[in-house]
């Protein structure tokens, strides 16, 4: 296996769809009174990552962001 390859299976989003295969319907994050499921903070991780994408970021580029705490994807 490549260097490449295995950085792209190691990467925190890669880990999470590992999690929401495995866990599904199970608890992965909590914030005031929101609840999300694996599967659920999959999709919306993914989303986020699309709309990135469609924004014209590139796997590999830096991205800051700033903001309060908040439950807001």
């Amino acid at each position: 296996m490549r260097t490449s390859q295995r950085i792209q299976q190691n990467t925190i989003g890669a880990a999470l769809s590992r999690s929401a295969r495995k866990h599904g319907d199970k608890l992965a994050l909590a914030f005031g009174s929101r609840r999300w499921t694996y599967r659920e903070l999959d999709r919306a991780v993914n989303r986020v990552a699309n709309r990135l994408l469609a924004a014209g970021l590139s796997p590999g580029d830096r991205l800051a962001v700033y903001g309060k705490n908040s439950d807001a994807m």
